[in-house]
């Protein structure tokens, strides 16, 4: 396992870090892990060198950060750099679905919300919390609310995660956070501007759909195999043109895979970590297996001739990506 500072923080996180979100199993991707194999998933991944968890508030309606919390003490909490996010607010007299779901992150929503994560994740603090998405609450109100944490000792650093590039320059000037999480992968690389204000900023960079929400690791090679659940609308690769296209891509990361014996996850994720500006590659494990196989795509890295065959291969097929 390869680290890398987070920021400014000064802690060493995982190159490859560990994405709890079917773990909550929530009915969005048809998630249906059991608890215990979850928990032998977490105390995998640490055991391969893997020391950043990521969990949220909204996972599962607190239920991953239940799992999560009941690997940590099985592990140990100083073993692990637990984060999770806040800002998907549901009021109390509410179900517990989309329909009333809202976007904000006032003192209210931060101070209850603290105190429910940290209950569920059995720990008395965080090592950095994240904004899950700006929503509707005034940048400067949030960012207080934060700063009220950390100056209570209930968090060590706090980030943000979604923002848009306006909102990430705003909470930037502000000269607090530690930390962003977009969305990134070969396939999706629209906030790579954000990633590169960042790196601008020493700010550390957790990437989430690191394998495209699944598709970048060949797991799927014809529209038969494709999933039955939502993950169609979050990620796009999964229908139409853009579904072919990805096939072709596959067939380079098949050659390099191939070099390296290894699956082919291990390439897209490798060329996740390679990018400038990028700390940690956060990817989703639901075994055991799948834990090793996934942590273990830090123990090599691409060729600067293999970057470039797959990001020509990429750019024949979708177009040079801006910048």
């Amino acid at each position: 396992m390869r680290y890398r500072k987070l920021g400014k923080t000064g802690m060493d996180v995982s190159v490859i870090g560990l994405g709890t979100w079917q773990m909550g199993n929530g009915s969005y991707w048809n998630a249906n892990l059991d608890d215990r194999e979850s928990i032998k998933t977490i105390r995998t991944a640490v055991d391969h060198g893997v020391n950043l968890i990521d969990t949220a508030h909204v996972y599962g309606a607190g239920h991953s950060e239940e799992v999560v919390g009941k690997a940590v003490q099985e592990i140990g909490r100083d073993k692990v750099i637990l984060t999770t996010k806040v800002g998907i607010w549901y009021e109390p007299d509410g179900e517990y679905n989309e329909a009333t779901k809202c976007l904000k992150c006032d003192e209210r929503v931060v101070m209850t919300q603290i105190e429910q994560s940290l209950k569920r994740l059995r720990t008395d603090y965080l090592d950095f919390y994240q904004i899950h998405y700006a929503g509707t609450t005034p940048i400067e109100e949030s960012t207080a609310a934060m700063q009220k944490l950390v100056m209570q000792g209930k968090i060590r650093h706090w980030g943000v995660s979604n923002y848009n590039y306006e909102q990430l320059e705003k909470v930037l000037s502000l000269g607090y956070v530690c930390s962003y999480q977009p969305q990134y992968s070969l396939l999706f690389r629209d906030n790579q501007k954000k990633i590169d204000l960042c790196a601008r900023n020493n700010v550390g960079v957790l990437t989430y759909g690191s394998i495209a929400g699944g598709i970048l690791s060949g797991k799927y090679r014809s529209k038969e195999d494709l999933p039955k659940d939502g993950r169609g609308g979050t990620y796009p690769y999964y229908q139409g043109e853009a579904f072919e296209k990805t096939m072709e891509l596959l067939k380079t990361l098949d050659e390099v895979a191939n070099a390296h014996n290894c699956p082919v996850s291990q390439v897209a994720v490798n060329w996740v970590i390679q990018q400038p500006g990028i700390t940690t590659a956060l990817v989703g494990m639901k075994s055991p297996a799948q834990a090793i196989a996934n942590a273990s795509a830090a123990d090599w890295m691409l060729t600067d001739e293999e970057l470039r065959l797959i990001n020509q291969t990429h750019d024949k097929l979708f177009g040079v990506p801006e910048r």
